[in-house]
């Protein structure tokens, strides 16, 4: 696992006009954090 900036990466997401996106918790023997997918849209 690597560990990023939640706020940062979600700054990059936006700026890049990506505005759907689904999380999923995850939980890897007590280290906690998140699977982020999205979908960058066509140009």
């Amino acid at each position: 696992m690597n560990v990023y900036h939640l706020n940062h990466l979600f700054y990059i997401i936006q700026k890049n006009h990506i505005h759907n996106c689904y999380i999923e918790y995850t939980n890897h023997g007590g280290e906690l954090g998140v699977l982020i997918y999205f979908q960058k849209p066509k140009t």
